[in-house]
């Protein structure tokens, strides 16, 4: 038999496996339902795609302007057939009227509601194009810049780059507003947050399973033969040593398979209840998004679904890096689970280290170009996150250089088991 096909079987023939698999597309399932009450709401935004477009110019908002009103008429008809009133705006409805909070006495149907609702959406989005140009043109980044230095503490240097990486982005940011890549509509950030939803919890949350499994495949099939006793005799065959080979090869190709099904079931189960058809090649640095102080603002102009490929091809990376740092922490020690324990606590003081270090510290720049602080907040990659992360190929500097520094490692305790004393 093939040794990869054999090395592949050990591992799909051990139910903690699949049992891990099963139990987080489970949870991710849950995860996912758990959100899926705003589902109808996000509708409404397709709704208006389809009829005036997402990208905000003056025919578009004329267009909406008309839209609204002919859905705002359709409210005023149904609340003046119960209440003999009219309302200039579906907020002044809400604001004066709290029948349809009072359940099976309310005057109004489910059908009534669900329009009120839709109409309050289309107002909303209605509402905030008329602010969005004075929103961004009140954003000043030498303000952004100023702050972020000032609750740093940060040494002379690393202040110098942090304020040349806020330079660097003012250009950026002036090209954003020429492209008008904010104004175009998504999902309302302030009411929604779908954005983080996505790119934060569902992503961190896939990120941490497929690490779980990473580290317990790889550290699993390195030490098979140690922990079942029969090294001597397997690396006494034909093959020998090279099996080592073989055997990272196969753990690698198994993370990948396993990354590919997590992020299938989990982001097609995602896009089957909340329908992003009509936001798709929307510009990921678009106003509606904004969550928080500082809009989502990224550092290339990318839609929705190209900056989705590229956060599922960082995961990918960043998962491979992870088998890797297994199978040399396997390679040193003799036990699945102590490697588990051991790259646990490697991940906790990749999280720890950058706050050790004094900010005035010179130092403290290199902590952050980890893939343990790289997964901490996956919403902002690509995007200027300001502080020590404020670089612009921050997230490119990180995964290659950890790539290439731990391919090099790998080979050189590829090449020292050929030699070392497996007894």
């Amino acid at each position: 038999m093939d040794i990869k096909k054999h090395e592949f079987k050990k591992i799909i023939s051990s139910p903690i496996f699949i049992a891990l698999i099963i139990m987080f597309l489970i949870y991710n399932s849950f995860l996912i339902w758990d959100k899926s009450n705003v589902r109808d709401d996000l509708k409404v935004l397709n709704e208006i795609g389809d009829n005036v477009g997402s990208e905000i110019n003056d025919n578009m908002i004329m267009d909406l302007k008309n839209y609204y009103e002919e859905n705002l008429e359709k409210v005023n008809v149904i609340i003046n057939e119960k209440t003999y009133k009219k309302y200039k705006s579906i907020n002044e409805f809400f604001k004066n009227d709290n029948s349809t909070n009072r359940g099976g006495d309310s005057v109004y149907s489910k059908e009534d509601i669900k329009l009120f609702n839709k109409v309050a959406n289309i107002e909303s989005y209605y509402n905030g194009i008329e602010i969005l140009d004075k929103k961004y043109g009140d954003i000043d980044i030498s303000r952004f810049a100023e702050e972020d230095l000032e609750k740093g503490g940060y040494s002379t240097n690393v202040a110098n780059i942090i304020k040349g990486n806020w330079d660097e982005f003012e250009v950026r940011f002036n090209e954003l507003k020429e492209n008008g890549e904010h104004r175009n509509l998504f999902f309302n950030g302030l009411n929604y947050k779908m954005h983080s939803f996505l790119f934060k919890t569902i992503f961190k949350t896939m990120i941490y399973e497929i690490m779980i499994l990473a580290v317990l495949i790889m550290g699993f099939i390195i030490n098979y033969e140690f922990e079942n006793k029969t090294s001597l005799l397997v690396y006494s065959s034909k093959r020998g040593r090279e099996i080592i080979k073989d055997k990272l090869l196969v753990g690698l190709g198994t993370i990948v398979l396993v990354t590919t099904i997590i992020f299938t079931f989990t982001l097609g189960l995602y896009f089957i209840i909340f329908d992003y058809s009509g936001v798709g090649g929307v510009p990921i640095s678009n106003y509606f998004a904004q969550e928080n102080s500082m809009p989502y603002m990224s550092w290339w102009n990318l839609s929705i679904i190209e900056y989705l490929i590229i956060c599922v091809i960082t995961v990918y990376i960043i998962e491979v890096i992870f088998s890797s740092i297994t199978f040399i922490i396997a390679k040193v020690i003799k036990n699945t689970y102590i490697v588990f324990g051991f790259f646990t606590i490697l991940v906790g003081g990749g999280l720890v280290l950058p706050t050790l270090i004094p900010m005035s510290c010179d130092m403290v720049l290199p902590t952050v170009f980890t893939p343990f602080t790289l997964i901490f907040n996956p919403s902002w990659w690509f995007m200027q996150k300001g502080a020590l992360q404020s670089f612009k190929y921050y997230e490119c500097i990180t995964l290659v250089v950890w790539a290439v520094g731990i391919g090099l490692l790998e080979i050189m305790c590829i090449k020292k088991f050929r030699k070392e004393n497996i007894n």
